[in-house]
């Protein structure tokens, strides 16, 4: 073909997209969507999560990275997983994160239903090596810490990567409503304390060469603080 065949051809294919075809040629999760406004994919959930958890987290779910963007978090990391609760995945699959690219899956009349997503969350702590959340009995919000020490080291130790207003940058947003209406304080607690292995979220309980440990006090504290960043 000449170019100026390859171009006819071309147009031709582009306008069928505007052409109704009978239910016939169309295939049948296509046709439910179109007649009963149902999903077009599978609600088992290992589909669900290859269909809208995979392209941000990964098939693994252990995070993908674009150029030119923060990288995705890891989601089935086994310290994540051994600190995040059933209910802070519900809540954070259901509510998404508003203002970051982590969608609200559980809005709308489409929108996941509780099931599903309970589902969706036993299948990451599959993917995760069955991993399980162990509670330490606390209630969500117990620490006490002194905001102004816990400002200050939040600075020194986790602007860097998370914005010095909890806005995210090469680390998430730790900042955001959503989230800290899900995590608990033990969850903040323990995510500064261990880290992640495998990412760049070191343990801030250990020492480095270029930093000391940080006691559980001054921990407790910067948590204090990060929950100041909830009514900004």
């Amino acid at each position: 073909l000449n170019e100026q065949e390859i171009d006819l051809l071309t147009m031709y294919m582009l306008s069928l997209r505007r052409r109704s075809l009978p239910d016939v040629f169309l295939p049948k999760d296509r046709v439910k969507a179109m007649r009963f406004g149902a999903r077009e994919f599978l609600t088992e959930p290992a589909t669900l999560y290859s269909t809208i958890c995979s392209s941000c987290h990964g098939a693994s779910g252990k995070g993908a990275r674009f150029p030119g963007n923060p990288p995705n978090p890891s989601i089935t990391n086994p310290d994540f997983l051994a600190i995040a609760s059933d209910d802070y995945l519900n809540a954070t699959i259901a509510r998404g994160r508003p203002g970051r690219p982590m969608l609200a899956w559980g809005e709308g009349e489409k929108g996941l239903s509780e099931t599903e997503i309970r589902g969706l969350v036993a299948f990451i702590r599959q993917l995760g090596g069955g991993v399980q959340f162990a509670s330490d009995g606390r209630p969500a919000r117990w620490v006490s810490g002194d905001v102004g020490t816990g400002e200050r080291l939040f600075k020194a130790n986790c602007a860097g990567c998370h914005g010095v207003t909890g806005g995210g940058g090469e680390g998430p947003a730790i900042g955001n409503a959503n989230f800290l209406t899900a995590a608990t304080d033990t969850f903040l607690v323990e995510t500064i304390s261990r880290g992640r292995t495998g990412t760049i979220m070191q343990g801030f309980s250990t020492p480095t060469v270029v930093r000391p440990a940080l006691t559980r006090a001054e921990i407790e504290s910067i948590v204090a603080f990060i929950r100041t960043l909830e009514k900004k």
